[in-house]
């Protein structure tokens, strides 16, 4: 019992750094859109952070229905 509670308590652990990742990497792809959508000749790359976000934004919408 106890080392299942211990690996519960890991995964959680490990699932908690997952989240500040894809949260520090959700707003390092929106600085670089708001930057690149107001700096010139760099369109493509607004574009692209742009595109990864709303895939990511429909891929969270999915898990939540």
């Amino acid at each position: 019992m106890k080392n299942s509670l211990e690996m519960m308590i890991g995964l959680w652990k490990k699932l908690m750094v997952k989240r500040r990742r894809i949260t520090a990497l959700r707003e390092a792809l929106t600085e670089i859109r708001d930057i690149a959508a107001i700096s010139e000749g760099v369109e493509f790359y607004a574009m692209l952070a742009n595109k990864a976000l709303e895939e990511d934004d429909k891929r969270n919408e999915k898990h939540r229905s």
